[in-house]
């Protein structure tokens, strides 16, 4: 983290990370249903397994108030949590963060 503004009551902070998230998945099915009766339906469970955990970059930007207030932004644009043959899932996450401090000492 650094606070490229930095007064007794007030902060402007940027920051990078790495974090590592660890997940698990019930079993998934995937059933693929003709209506028009001219083709089997075909079930295939645990089709597209999660892993078990995936690794992200963070980047955090934000400001400190009169010490007790936070107004921030974390974003998250990589991680990969299904990687299957014909398909992939890569959440994006991007959240704004408001906090308050009351029991902090000015």
């Amino acid at each position: 983290m650094y606070n490229f503004f930095r007064q007794r009551k007030t902060r402007i902070y940027i920051g990078l990370g790495v974090a590592y998230n660890l997940s698990g998945y019930g079993t998934n099915r995937y059933v693929l249903v003709d209506r028009t009766g001219n083709y089997p339906g075909e079930t295939d469970d645990n089709f597209a397994p999660g892993k078990k955990g995936w690794g992200s970059v963070l980047f955090r930007a934000g400001t400190r108030l009169n010490s007790r207030w936070e107004i921030g932004v974390v974003a998250a644009p990589t991680g990969s949590i299904i990687d299957y043959q014909l398909f992939w899932a890569s959440p994006k996450i991007y959240s704004l963060r408001l906090a308050w401090f009351p029991f902090v000492h000015s």
